[in-house]
C-alpha cells in the first residue's frame, strides 16, 4: 500500500460498476471461473464481497450483501463512501498493523473486524483479506468477503453472561454442590467417587476445603459417608433416576437435604443443605403439635371448627360429648341442626355472626340440641380465625352449664322464697302499723298528735315503698315481669302523678309542672301501670333532690309509623335540684347505688328506683338516659313507643278495658274476716266498722266454714296464710258447695302479705274473686267490696 495516499480514499477513476462489470484481473487467472457464472455467484450468495485497487484502494465493486451490510442504497452511493467512514479508527489501525503487511506477502487474513454502516451504527463482522498480484509481483486489488457474526456474538455474549451468573451463583448458593466422577474396578463395578468441583458452601457444611477433596477419592475425604454417596452417586451416572434423600450423617453430625443428578454418563451431582436446624424445628412443631391434638382432643370444655358455610368442621370429644354424639358424630354436621329450630338459629346467626364478621368475640348462653333431641344450655364463647371476615371459619369454646342453670333456678327460687316470705312477714305488721294510724288520724287528737300520727304513716309508707323495690328488682332479675298491653289515658297518668307528688313539692316550696308539648295521642296503647311506676319513680327522685327551684315533666311525640297506628313519645323530667357528677352517671343505674354512700348522706333509698326504671324501660321497647351538671340539676329522659287507635276505637277499648263501674256508696255488709294475725284482725274490723259495714273475724279457715255454717254473709276477706287451713283451701271448699246456708258463689276477697309476680293469678284461679295486698289501705277496701257487692 502506497504510503502517500490517504489510507482507504474513495478513487473514481477506472471503477466499475458496483454489481456489473468486474475488472479483468478481478478474479485470479488461476480460477477458470466463466464470467457470467462469477458474476451471478457473487450477486446471489449472502457473504458480503468487496474489490479494492490496491494501488490506491478505489472501490471497484459490492455485492448486493455488501451493500446491504454498509446500508448503501446502490452501487453509485457505497463508491461515495469515504473508506474512514465505513472503517473505524480500530480497525484501520489494525489493518496498518496487522492485515496490509500479511497480504503483501501473498498471504490470507482472516479474523474478526469492526465495520460502521452510513447512519454510523458499529458490528462486529468476519474477514476473510485476500490480494491479487499481477506478474511482475505488484498486488493489483485487494478482496474482502465479511460475514455478519451479530447473533454469533449475540449469543456468545450471552453465554459469557450465562456462564458469570452460573459461576456467581455457584459460588453463593448456600445449598452445597459437588460433582464426581464414578471411579470403577476392571469388572466395571463402582469402588469410589473422584471429587471434581465443589462451592464454597460445600465447604462451609462440611468443613472439609477444596485442596483437600478436589482430585480426592471420596472414600478418603469421607470414610463414613461414602456407602450411601457411592451407591446414590452410581445410580445416576448409570442413568438413573434423580435420588432425594434427607439423611443423617454422623461423622458430620448434620441431617442433610440431598438430591443427586447424573448430567452426563460417568458423572453425578449432589446437590444438599444443611436441614438440621429444620428438623429439630420440625420435631418441636411435631411435639407442640402433638401437644395441642392432645389439648384439643382431651379439653374440659368442648371445641369446635365451624366453616363459613356454618358446617362443622372439626369437634373435640368433650363437644361431642356434651350434644351426645361418638367420636368423629359431629363433623359435617350443619349447625342448623344444633340450634333445634330454624327460628332460633336464624336469631342466633342475625346477632351474634355480624359481630363475629367485625372482628369482634361473642360471648353467649345459649340452648344446643342434643343428638337424642334434648336441649342443654351451654355458655358459648366465638371467634373468627381471621380478622375480620368469615372466610377462614369460626372457632367456639362451648361449656355446658346446664348444671350450673339449674343451680340458678334452684338459687332463684330460693331468693324469690325468701323475698315472699320477708315480703310477707313484714307486710303483716306493717299492715297493722299503717292501718292503726289511718284509724287513730280519723279519731279526735290534737295538732300535734296528728302530725306525729301523719309522721309515723308517712315513714311507713316509705318502708312500704322500699318493700315495693326490693320485689320489683327481683322480678326484673329473673325476668318474670310481663306487660299488661292495653289502651288508657296519657291524661290520666299525668294527673296521678301531679296529685301523687304536688304535697311533697308544695312542703318544699318547688313548683311541680306537667307540660304536653305538641300533639300527643290522647288514647294510647301499652302498659299503663310500668310507665305510672316509672314516671313516679323519676318525679319522686326529682323532687327527693331538688332543694328550691322547680321539677317538670313534659311528654312530646318524637317519632310516628307512616300508617299513624304507633307513637315514640319523649318525657322528659328535669330539676333544679344538686345535679350529678359526671363520674357518677354510669353509675346511678346500677342496682343498690346510692350517689352518696356515706353515713352523712341526706337521703334515704335502696338505690335500686333507676335501676328498675331503666330495665322496665328496655322491657318496653324504649330506654332511659340522663344528662346532669352538678350543681345546675338534672333531666331524665324516657323514651317509649306506644299503639295509637283511632279515637272511637280507642274510647271503646278504655271503656271495655276499664276496671267494673263502682257501685254507689253501700253500707251494712255483713263481711266475714279469715286473719290470723290478731292486730291484723283487728285492724280489718276497725276499717270495716268505719266503712258501716258489720264485721265477724275468726282466726283460720276451719272458723270460716263454721261460721259460713251458722249464719249469712255478704262477702268474706280471707288471708291467705292462716294455721290449719289456709285461705287457698278455704275457698276451693266454699267453691265446692261447703259454704253452709251460704251459696258457693259468696264473693271472696283474698287480703295477703304475698305480693311477689304471679300471687294475684294464682289466688284467682284458687278461687278468689279479688285480690288486695297488704298493707291495706281503706280506700281500696271500700272500692273492692262495693265491686264484689255489685257482682253480687
Amino acid at each position: 500500500m502506497n504510503a502517500q495516499r490517504k489510507d482507504f480514499s474513495p478513487q473514481q477513476d477506472g471503477a466499475a460498476d458496483a454489481g456489473g462489470t468486474l475488472p479483468e484481473d478481478a478474479c485470479p487467472a488461476a480460477v477458470p471461473v466463466p464470467e457470467g457464472l462469477c458474476r451471478r455467484m457473487l450477486a446471489t450468495t449472502g457473504l458480503a464481497v468487496t474489490v479494492r485497487r490496491a494501488e490506491d484502494l478505489a472501490p471497484l465493486y459490492a455485492n448486493p450483501a455488501a451493500l446491504r451490510l454498509l446500508g448503501a442504497r446502490d452501487a453509485e452511493h457505497w463508491r461515495t463512501i469515504d473508506p474512514l467512514v465505513c472503517y473505524p479508527p480500530e480497525s484501520v489501525a489494525l489493518f496498518r498493523e496487522q492485515v496490509e503487511p500479511v497480504l503483501l506477502r501473498r498471504g490470507t487474513w482472516e479474523g474478526d473486524l469492526e465495520l460502521c454502516d452510513v447512519q454510523g451504527g458499529r458490528q462486529t463482522v468476519l474477514a476473510r483479506l485476500d490480494a491479487l498480484f499481477d506478474e511482475a509481483g505488484r498486488p493489483t486489488h485487494y478482496v474482502a468477503m465479511f460475514h455478519d457474526i451479530a447473533e454469533r456474538k449475540a449469543a456468545e455474549l450471552r453465554l459469557e453472561r450465562s456462564e458469570a451468573r452460573y459461576r456467581q451463583l455457584f459460588h453463593e448458593m448456600l445449598a452445597a454442590y459437588a460433582l464426581f466422577r464414578l471411579v470403577e474396578d476392571e469388572a466395571g463395578e463402582p469402588v469410589d467417587l473422584e471429587c471434581l468441583e465443589i462451592n464454597p458452601a460445600f465447604e462451609w457444611i462440611t468443613g472439609l476445603d477444596s485442596e483437600r477433596i478436589v482430585g480426592a477419592r471420596l472414600g478418603r475425604a469421607l470414610p463414613g459417608a461414602e456407602g450411601f454417596w457411592l451407591e446414590s452417586c452410581a445410580q445416576v451416572a448409570r442413568g438413573g433416576d434423580v435420588v432425594r434423600a434427607e439423611r443423617y450423617f454422623a461423622d458430620l453430625d448434620r441431617y442433610l437435604e440431598i438430591s443427586v443428578f447424573g448430567p452426563e454418563p460417568g458423572l453425578a451431582v449432589t446437590v444438599f443443605n444443611d436441614v438440621t436446624n429444620l428438623v429439630a424445628a420440625r420435631d418441636r412443631y411435631s411435639k407442640a403439635n402433638e401437644e395441642l391434638e392432645s389439648m384439643f382432643a382431651n379439653s374440659l370444655v368442648g371445641i369446635m371448627l365451624v366453616s363459613e358455610e356454618c358446617v362443622v368442621v372439626r369437634s373435640n370429644n368433650r363437644l361431642e360429648e356434651i350434644l351426645g354424639y361418638g367420636p368423629g358424630g359431629l363433623t359435617g354436621i350443619g349447625c342448623r341442626a344444633l340450634h333445634g329450630s330454624d327460628e332460633r338459629y336464624d336469631l342466633f346467626g342475625r346477632v351474634h355472626y355480624r359481630r363475629l364478621a367485625e372482628g369482634r368475640v361473642v360471648q353467649v348462653e345459649h340452648r344446643l340440641r342434643r343428638k337424642d333431641g334434648a336441649d342443654v344450655w351451654c355458655r358459648l364463647y366465638g371467634k373468627t380465625l381471621t380478622q375480620p371476615g368469615l372466610a377462614n371459619g369460626v372457632l367456639w369454646v362451648v361449656d355446658d352449664i346446664g348444671n350450673l342453670k339449674r343451680a340458678e333456678e334452684v338459687a332463684v327460687k330460693a331468693k324469690n322464697q325468701f323475698l315472699a316470705n320477708m315480703s310477707h312477714e313484714i307486710r303483716t305488721p306493717l299492715n297493722g302499723v299503717l292501718g292503726m294510724l289511718q284509724l287513730l288520724l280519723d279519731t279526735g287528737l290534737t295538732r300535734e298528735q296528728a302530725e306525729l300520727a301523719s309522721t309515723a304513716l308517712n315513714s311507713g309508707k316509705s318502708l312500704l315503698t322500699i318493700i315495693n323495690d326490693i320485689l320489683d328488682f327481683s322480678k326484673v332479675e329473673a325476668g318474670k315481669i310481663e306487660l299488661v298491653v292495653r289502651p288508657f289515658e296519657l291524661s290520666r297518668i299525668l294527673d296521678t302523678v301531679s296529685a301523687t307528688f304536688r304535697a311533697d313539692a308544695a312542703a318544699k316550696g318547688l313548683a311541680l309542672d306537667m307540660v304536653r308539648e305538641g300533639i300527643t295521642p290522647p288514647v294510647l296503647v301499652g302498659d299503663e301501670g310500668r310507665l305510672r311506676q316509672i314516671l313516679l319513680n323519676l318525679v319522686g327522685n326529682a323532687i327527693k333532690f331538688t332543694e328550691r327551684g322547680n321539677v317538670t315533666l313534659s311528654v312530646s311525640q318524637s317519632a310516628q309509623s307512616a300508617d299513624a297506628t304507633a307513637v315514640t313519645l319523649l318525657f322528659r323530667v328535669s330539676d333544679t335540684g344538686m345535679g350529678i357528677p359526671q363520674d357518677k352517671l354510669g353509675a346511678i343505674f346500677e342496682s343498690f347505688t346510692q350517689l352518696d354512700g356515706t353515713y352523712t348522706r341526706k337521703h334515704e333509698g335502696l338505690g335500686l328506683g333507676l335501676g328498675i326504671a331503666r330495665q322496665l324501660s328496655r322491657l318496653m321497647g324504649g330506654g332511659l338516659s340522663v344528662e346532669s351538671e352538678e350543681g345546675a340539676g338534672s333531666t331524665f329522659y324516657l323514651s317509649l313507643p306506644f299503639g295509637v287507635q283511632d279515637m272511637d276505637a280507642a274510647a271503646q277499648a278504655v271503656l271495655g278495658a276499664a276496671p267494673q263501674a263502682i257501685p254507689a256508696e253501700v253500707r251494712g255488709l255483713r263481711v266475714l274476716v279469715a286473719e290470723d294475725n290478731f292486730v291484723n284482725r283487728t285492724l280489718a274490723a276497725k276499717l270495716l266498722e268505719r266503712l258501716g259495714h258489720v264485721p265477724t273475724a275468726v282466726a283460720s279457715g276451719i272458723e270460716v266454714l263454721g261460721e259460713l255454717a251458722r249464719r249469712r254473709f255478704d262477702a268474706i276477706l280471707m288471708d291467705v296464710q292462716m294455721p290449719e287451713m289456709d285461705g287457698l283451701e278455704t275457698v276451693q271448699r266454699i267453691r265446692a258447695g261447703q259454704s253452709g246456708i251460704n251459696g258457693a258463689d259468696i264473693p271472696v276477697i283474698a287480703i295477703s302479705a304475698h305480693a311477689m309476680t304471679g300471687d294475684r293469678e294464682r289466688f284467682l284461679e284458687a278461687g278468689m274473686n279479688d285480690y288486695i295486698a297488704k298493707p291495706v289501705d281503706i280506700n281500696e277496701l271500700d272500692v273492692k267490696l262495693r265491686q264484689a257487692h255489685g257482682r253480687a
